[in-house]
């Protein structure tokens, strides 16, 4: 699970419109005013939402009824984080909202 998830880390997307590095395997989103994150990190499935101990992935869910919370994407997210792999975005809370139900 840790090479999994140090690949995901590591992905690079193609360039987007409108940002100036190729999307991050995670990237990190910071509510201006309230200050809570959240993170997109890439899956084989598509683009996975993390917050604070939460996946919204089918593993997670599994995985919790397993008690064993941390599915790669949880993972990926820390050793993202500890390898200074983020990118890091800070957008209005209205808009961090928004992410959360995405």
């Amino acid at each position: 699970q840790v090479d999994k998830a140090l690949a995901v880390c590591r992905s690079k997307g193609a360039w987007r419109p409108g940002y100036s590095t190729p999307a991050a395997g995670v990237r990190e989103f910071v509510a201006t005013a309230a200050r809570r994150r959240c993170w997109h990190v890439r899956g084989d499935g598509g683009t996975y939402l993390c917050v604070e101990g939460f996946c919204s992935c089918r593993s997670f869910v599994s995985r919790v009824t397993a008690q064993v919370p941390l599915c790669k994407h949880l993972l990926a997210v820390r050793l993202a984080q500890e390898l200074d792999l983020v990118q890091t975005t800070e957008v209005k809370d209205e808009h961090f909202a928004q992410l959360l139900m995405t």
